[in-house]
């Protein structure tokens, strides 16, 4: 059987998104064999993927990998014995890692990756979109979304505040308010029809063979692998005509970008505040990266730690200033009388977050830094071994 051109990545933990998507999934690709399906999901889920994705396996004859933890623990003893070198971060306890994996799989196999997320399905022609753009020489494709889109804990706390101005303005209906503020304490934001320019998310993403050779995800505790990604890429393919695909204004957008649709299920309970905590601390890391500038982790061997401290404390206070928190608090807290319910004591919670609960400690951050040089150094050189000699095939018989 001649290898697969494409590879759906597709990023689980939970097996009920999963078996609800995944046949729409199937469905797009079904009458098209340049395309292979790989599943990476967590320890937890594993078991109870496995049954399933055979099941959908013999009903649609769709090449499938099922890639469970063990397959990342795998892949970095192959690699890191055809190297000489231990690289097992870069495959190991993370968003990003995971991704890492795929990639590697998608190396080993010489195929485009495409990342999408459990929670979605997708929209329209979405195989052959991606089809074209890869065959356009576009280097990295990053997809649209409708449904839920902002989905950040930035994006969830302005629909929380969105919705208590327009009911003190009496534009919003007490009910259809109340509705929306419980929903984004719960990680839903409000639906909309699309958005399919200027976008970056690992939820449906595009990444060439030849940037996967170049590129890797961070492996850091911090959600911003998606973020990191996108900056470095800029970088990497600068100057590059066919870089990162841009439709040239929305109708081309919704005529040529991938989409799918966001069905973001809700947290059991409310979710914002760790949410918010998160998203600030790693929208810190990620400011300070960009002002290190990526080749920094490139070329030098290590990243100066003079004037560390203070440029880490600045970052802060400008992830506090984007996500507008001093305004937002004000406006919680002088509306906790008409939050209704649960959501209340989470935004009483949130009301009261200062600067001094989300910040870094030198040590977390300076790992971070460490993991990002460390990546971007080593993984041309895992890309090598993936690509030639035998580590490649070891990797793709897991």
């Amino acid at each position: 059987m001649e290898p697969a051109n494409f590879l759906l990545a597709v990023v689980t933990r939970r097996p009920e998104e999963l078996q609800k998507n995944l046949p729409a999934y199937l469905e797009a690709l079904a009458g098209r064999p340049d395309w292979e399906v790989a599943v990476l999901d967590d320890a937890k889920s594993s078991v109870g993927n496995a049954a399933f994705l055979l099941r959908a396996f013999n009903e649609t004859g769709i090449r499938m990998r099922h890639l469970s933890p063990r397959h990342g623990v795998g892949l970095a003893r192959i690699v890191s014995s055809a190297l000489s070198r231990d690289v097992t971060r870069l495959f190991s306890g993370s968003f990003g890692s995971i991704r890492n994996t795929a990639l590697a799989f998608a190396i080993a196999g010489r195929q485009n990756a495409v990342f999408v997320d459990d929670d979605t399905f997708p929209l329209y022609d979405f195989a052959a979109r991606y089809e074209a753009r890869f065959s356009e020489g576009w280097k990295l494709v990053p997809g649209g979304f409708e449904g839920h889109v902002h989905g950040s804990a930035h994006g969830l706390l302005y629909s929380v505040c969105e919705a208590l101005n327009e009911l003190g303005a009496g534009i919003l209906p007490e009910k259809d308010a109340g509705a929306q503020i419980l929903s984004a304490v719960r990680g839903v934001p409000p639906r909309q029809s699309s958005h399919s320019r200027h976008f970056f998310s690992g939820g449906n993403l595009g990444v060439s063979l030849s940037l996967a050779s170049r590129l890797p995800f961070l492996p850091s505790p911090f959600r911003i692998e998606d973020a990191i990604f996108s900056m470095a890429a800029s970088d990497y393919l600068s100057g590059d005509g066919r870089g990162v695909f841009r439709a040239y204004n929305d109708r081309l957008a919704l005529l040529e970008t991938p989409l799918v649709r966001h069905a973001r299920a809700p947290t059991a309970a409310p979710s914002l505040h760790s949410r918010l905590v998160r998203g600030l601390k790693g929208a810190a890391v990620a400011r300070l990266v960009s002002e290190i500038g990526i080749q920094s982790f490139v070329k030098e061997s290590s990243i100066p730690e003079d004037g560390l401290s203070a440029r880490l404390r600045g970052a802060e206070e400008a992830a506090w200033s984007d996500f507008n928190m001093e305004n937002h608090k004000q406006n919680i807290s002088g509306s906790l009388d008409l939050i209704p319910g649960e959501a209340k004591e989470e935004l009483a919670r949130i009301a009261k977050l200062e600067m001094k609960d989300v910040v870094l400690s030198l040590g977390e951050v300076k790992q971070v830094l460490d993991d990002l040089s460390f990546s971007l150094k080593a993984w041309p050189y895992v890309a090598g071994a993936l690509e030639g000699g035998n580590a490649g095939k070891e990797v793709l018989a897991l």
